[in-house]
């Protein structure tokens, strides 16, 4: 707080000291209250004297700055409308002021069947992204900012808030800073000030494989000075006789000349439960058995975020960002499982026995992030970074109680019980330095420089057996991880093509040691010391045909590194029955990827098409591994050679002012060759078969959104996924969907939803299949997550924070 203040008192003196009077404001049609773009702007003192002029820019927004009069007045004019004088009388003597929509009247000519109608660029094309301006328009149609991003070419937005963009999850950043760190919420981000949106493909940023990318959602620069905001909730029910979940957020901004101090606070609560029901059919050489596992699991969750900071921008090419985040957690919950075990042959029960079992958990976590950017021309020059450092805390208790009343074909009646105390701590640091290089209007170069530092230590992890401490140290660890990423890239531009390449470096080193107990209370120290490096070249061409249409084709090698805590060797039999160990020759799993993208852009209609191939020799999965018929061991290894190739659509369509629609799809095929797990099979015995296998899948997802009189907006979404190939056996179908109804209030302040999702309730239930060692397990689960659900949400916006909607007709 120390540095915000002296950081203000540097910089506040030269803000009032300044006699420059900058000015801004908006020129539209009177009319049809559409931007009038190049408008001519004069501005002249007493004397009708000329001071500066100025135009405004396509989206008919105008600024300038001058020495600043005693009074001045604004002469307005452009092609086919009246010239429009604006007189002002500065006597706040203020050192900016806001016209806000200045209102140019058409002239009228009677021309026979000729209609001239004014437009404006929807989207600038640039080397590495597209930008889109959000007009009034689209933002009073958007109920949130998922709202918004689902408009845009490529993008898909999931019932649950998922953001993918060209066929994978996008990475979401505000004004060039992770998102996370300026709203710890996605939906907390204001519609009404979002200025443009940059759909930024990250081949041609710092490399990758095609698909997916980051979208940078720019936002307005304020004008007026004082409070702003937003607050809204959002209440979750199934039955209305008590609340299943909720959503709070809550958005705070004092602005005061080129400082925007900022506040953001969310609270969640979630209840949810879970019915499942897995049944084995086990074929080993201990004969056939048949197991079933019942359960029931509920859990609560409290989420707590909050983010404070400043937001400084003395002119337009500079920025700076401090913020501070707090966030708070604590899921608990319970469940039972009911199991029982017998012969396939004649029923005979061997094994049952009753599992209930809770848990607890607390974290907490603080961190600081300091973002700079500053662009040093026009042509696109420009430096950006960005500096985090964390601390996160966490603590948990669990508990779990058997009573066994049936083992091994003889009655007993015994109880077990159990439970495991842990405490830790991590300290991180993540930062980033990008430079982009503009050569020419149509050549670049950018570096990219990634570093992640993290310090991990387990505090305490001690294991009781009926109360008494047994295991006083197990799982303790302490480690270390480095992880730098070094990326250079090349493009440029040859009439209709783009070309660029590049070339990333990947190095991650894991130090630490492995404090582990064995059941005789005997201490094993376990080392580990693992250095990770990869080159990973991508190229991208891109093809314009013309200002709506490109096609691109990228080439690329991606890796993934493991983890620290999937490396340690040691077999943790805490639970008696799931025992968990690591794997210390996991390798990454490193991926070959071709991608071929086809885009057509306009205000009404967009369209994707994306193809794609990958390929991998070392597929890394968690294997589960029966040592008997009670008993497994988790352990992570790379299982398979995997090819995966397919085709992701996307279009969206604005048929009429008040009625667009959205429609996705992905169809897909999966192919596995496991028969790397050959020789774990043979080391304990069990059977393997089915090598190799493949599926075709597909997913398609749909959205209608409809607004009535600009008074009340209706939506209804549906997603059916098919059957899912895994390595081992494949997710069964399923569907979901939504819908609601909205309406603003009190001039556009208040605005309220009402609606449901999982229309349909469960009509396909979920629910997965697999076969591997000898062990066919089929898996059927249902829960509140896919009940019907009904919510009330209401969305208020706080003094100004309606700025930008004020004057919407």
């Amino acid at each position: 707080m120390k540095k915000i203040i002296v950081f203000i008192l540097l910089f506040l003196p030269i803000v009032l000291l300044s006699q420059t009077l900058q000015i801004q404001g908006i020129i539209t049609d009177s009319i049809n209250k559409k931007p009038v773009p190049y408008s001519t702007i004069v501005i002249k003192n007493h004397n009708d004297s000329t001071i500066t002029g100025t135009l405004s820019d396509e989206k008919g927004e105008f600024a300038c700055s001058f020495n600043k009069p005693d009074n001045y007045k604004l002469v307005i004019s452009n092609i086919g409308y009246k010239e429009k004088t604006v007189f002002f009388d500065d006597e706040k003597n203020s050192n900016k002021h806001d016209f806000g929509v200045i209102e140019l009247s058409p002239i009228i000519y009677q021309l026979s069947e000729t209609q001239v109608t004014a437009s404006r660029p929807y989207m600038q094309q640039k080397f590495d992204r597209k930008v889109f301006s959000v007009g009034n328009i689209q933002a009073k149609s958007a109920r949130t900012i998922l709202d918004l991003l689902k408009t845009l070419p490529g993008v898909v937005v999931d019932e649950d808030g998922s953001v993918y963009f060209k066929g994978a999850e996008a990475t979401i950043y505000v004004d060039d800073l992770l998102m996370k760190y300026v709203y710890p919420k996605l939906e907390m981000i204001p519609v009404d000030k979002v200025k443009k949106i940059e759909l930024i493909d990250l081949a041609m940023n710092t490399g990758g494989d095609g698909r997916g990318g980051i979208i940078n959602i720019l936002m307005k620069t304020e004008t007026v000075d004082g409070i702003s905001g937003s607050v809204s909730s959002t209440i979750n029910t199934q039955d209305f006789k008590k609340i299943s979940s909720t959503k709070n957020y809550l958005n705070l901004n004092y602005k005061i000349k080129s400082l925007t101090f900022f506040i953001n606070s969310s609270y969640d609560y979630n209840f949810n439960y879970t019915n499942s029901t897995t049944q084995k059919d086990i074929n080993n050489q201990n004969g056939q058995n048949f197991q079933e596992f019942i359960s029931y699991r509920q859990n609560i969750n409290r989420l707590n975020y909050n983010n404070a900071g400043v937001y400084y921008k003395p002119s337009d090419n500079t920025t700076l960002y401090a913020t501070y985040g707090l966030y708070f957690s604590k899921p608990d919950g319970n469940g039972n499982t009911a199991f029982r075990e017998e012969k396939s042959a004649n029923n005979l029960l061997l094994n049952k026995y009753d599992n209930n079992s809770n848990y607890t958990d607390k974290q907490d976590y603080n961190g600081f992030t300091i973002s700079f950017k500053h662009k040093f021309d026009t042509l696109d020059t420009y430096f950006k970074s960005y500096v985090h450092i964390n601390r996160y805390n966490g603590s948990s208790n669990n508990f779990s109680e058997y009573d066994f009343n049936h083992l091994n074909t003889q009655q007993i009646d015994s109880v077990y019980n159990f439970k495991n105390n842990g405490k830790f701590f991590s300290k991180n640091i993540y930062s980033n330095f990008f430079y982009n290089h503009s050569i020419t209007p149509k050549t670049r170069f950018n570096i990219s420089y990634n570093l992640y530092l993290s310090l991990q230590d387990s505090s305490a992890n001690e294991h009781y057996i009926f109360d008494i401490i047994s295991l006083p140290e197990s799982q303790f660890a302490i480690y270390a991880n480095q992880k730098h990423d070094l990326s250079f890239r090349f493009g440029t531009e040859l009439k209709k093509w783009k070309l660029d390449g590049g070339i990333g470096l990947s190095c991650k080193k894991i130090n630490g040691k492995y404090y582990r107990y064995n059941t005789d209370n005997s201490d094993t120290i376990i080392d580990l010391s693992k250095t990770y490096f990869r080159i990973l070249p991508s190229f991208t061409f891109t093809y314009s045909i013309n200002e709506k249409q490109d096609i691109k084709l990228t080439l690329s090698k991606t890796a993934e590194m493991p983890y620290f805590n999937d490396l340690c060797d040691f077999i943790d039999k805490k639970n008696i029955y799931y025992w968990q160990s690591g794997n210390s020759g996991l390798l990454p799993t490193d991926f070959y990827s071709v991608y071929l993208g086809y885009n057509y852009n306009t205000e009404k209609l967009n369209a994707s098409v994306e193809c794609f191939y990958n390929y991998t020799d070392n597929h890394s999965e968690t294997v589960s591994i029966p040592v008997s018929s009670l008993i497994y061991i988790s352990k992570p290894m790379n299982v398979a050679i995997k090819k995966n190739f397919g085709v992701d659509l996307a279009f969206w369509y604005k048929a009429r002012q008040n009625l667009s629609f959205s429609l996705s799809s992905s169809i897909f095929n999966n192919y596995y060759n496991i028969k790397s797990l050959t020789d774990l099979a043979q080391e304990f015995e069990l059977p393997f078969v089915n090598y190799e296998h493949s599926q075709y899948g597909y997913y398609i997802k749909g959205n209608i959104d409809y607004r009535i009189k600009n008074t009340y907006y209706l939506s209804f979404y549906a997603r059916y996924n098919s059957k899912l190939t895994t390595y081992n056996g494949y997710y069964k179908p399923w569907l979901n969907s939504s819908a609601y109804v909205s309406r603003y209030f009190l001039k556009n302040k208040l605005f309220v939803s009402l609606g449901v999702s999982n229309v349909f309730d469960e009509m396909i239930g979920r629910g997965s299949t697999s076969e591997i060692f000898g062990v066919k397990t089929d898996y059927q689960y249902s829960g509140s997550a896919y009940k019907r659900t009904f919510y009330f949400s209401l969305r208020y916006n706080i003094l100004h924070g309606d700025r930008g909607t004020r004057d919407y007709k």
